[in-house]
């Protein structure tokens, strides 16, 4: 990219981001049941195809070889320097904000009278009784499980973790990202 050349890469391991525009991305099999992302396969014909369009046309070939070596440019060592220090500024403030929230959950048992079962509740304590401005009423609150455990998840873990670990669960993509959605909304909601 710096000689201006623009690369042919799978859409793979942080390689369509580094290029951006500036360049052709290939699609890549990827599993979904990949741990890190580590695997992934690229048809070898889909490559080739896109490495001869770029041969054949010089006027796209010249242009993306000119948005290459501009967005190259945009990796110069002091750039990347300031940009990793804007990023621990930014982790340093999200980790203050996170330690703002910790709440205490606990999970019982509670027997169901209409269904006739034993099921998992989850009480969520301490909202009230870690904030001055008291922003809600009660100091307990009773949660839906998955819910107080993407919660307590979230003291320690990634977004991305705790997805997975709900994904494991419920099986079900909308609904952990719906459970996730509100658990943030929730976090920044009583942090103020």
């Amino acid at each position: 990219m710096a000689c201006g050349v623009p690369p042919v890469v799978t859409n793979f391991a942080g390689l369509p981001e580094v290029v951006g525009n500036a360049g052709r991305v290939v699609a890549c099999q990827t599993f979904d049941q990949d741990i890190g992302s580590f695997a992934g396969y690229v048809e070898p014909e889909a490559l080739l195809t896109a490495i001869q369009e770029l041969l054949n046309d010089d006027v796209h070939r010249i242009d993306l070889g000119k948005q290459a070596r501009e967005r190259a440019l945009e990796f110069k060592w002091d750039t990347t320097a300031k940009r990793l220090a804007m990023l621990y500024e930014s982790l340093k403030r999200k980790r203050q904000f996170s330690s703002r929230t910790r709440f205490k959950t606990s999970f019982v048992p509670s027997y169901d009278f209409l269904d006739n079962r034993l099921q998992c509740q989850s009480i969520l304590t301490n909202i009230t009784e870690q904030h001055n401005q008291e922003p809600l009423m009660h100091s307990s609150y009773h949660q839906d499980w998955k819910a107080a455990l993407a919660l307590t998840l979230l003291e320690r873990h990634t977004a991305h973790e705790v997805e997975a670990v709900l994904m494991h669960i419920v099986k079900d993509r909308h609904s952990v990202t719906n459970i996730l959605d509100r658990v943030k909304g929730f976090r920044q909601a009583t942090s103020l």
